[in-house]
């Protein structure tokens, strides 16, 4: 699976490279949050007050990772954490392969997916019960603030 996190991290690096920002610099109320503890200086913001707009794809597969992980219920081995890291990484790849956002909103997407493919990494990692139920709690976390960032067209 770390192969895997190095992989989605340098997709992540490159698209936030490849794509420019579409602010112009102008005087734009944010609001900001930090979205995990391990982001240093990474933050979600909503441009002037409204969710950033993505793509149908990344919104209906983010819902159903975190209906894959009320399927779950709760993981009580590292063997049910790593079934359900592989679930949604499934999940992961169709919202990579069908990314077609540009600018901020993509940019403001990478920020997001961040630890959440960390959390999902650690997650079909775990090797004891309390970090597989660790884990479990830190995914949803993650998948949570998607919909305070975004929404659909």
């Amino acid at each position: 699976m770390k192969n895997r996190a190095k992989l989605y991290i340098a997709f992540v690096v490159l698209g936030m490279v490849s794509c420019g920002s579409t602010e112009k610099g102008d005087n734009v109320q944010v609001e900001k949050t930090t979205i995990a503890p391990e982001t240093d200086a990474k933050e979600l913001y909503l441009y002037e007050g409204k969710k950033w707009i993505a793509n149908n794809t990344t919104v209906d597969g983010i819902h159903e990772m975190i209906s894959l992980h009320e399927e779950y219920n709760i993981v009580n081995s590292p063997k049910d954490a790593a079934i359900l890291a592989s679930e949604l990484n499934a999940v992961l790849d169709g919202i990579f392969n069908a990314c077609d956002m540009e600018g901020e909103a993509h940019n403001q997407l990478h920020i997001f997916l961040v630890p959440l493919i960390h959390s999902i990494d650690a997650l079909g990692d775990a090797t004891t019960e309390d970090k597989a139920k660790q884990k479990y709690d830190e995914v949803l976390k993650n998948l949570l603030v998607f919909d305070t960032f975004f929404k659909k067209a």
